[in-house]
């Protein structure tokens, strides 16, 4: 993942990062973690 120009990640919970049984999968995790890495802000909606 290279970041060149975003600074802010949105993400939408329900549904969509959040699953049926409440939880975030350890490969969402690690991407919002390698999004952070880059120095992007993540924000959760």
């Amino acid at each position: 993942m290279v970041n060149n120009h975003y600074k802010l990640l949105v993400v939408d919970i329900d549904g969509t990062l959040v699953g049926g049984d409440r939880s975030i999968s350890a490969e969402d995790r690690e991407a919002l973690a390698k999004a952070r890495g880059l120095g992007m802000k993540v924000s959760l909606s």
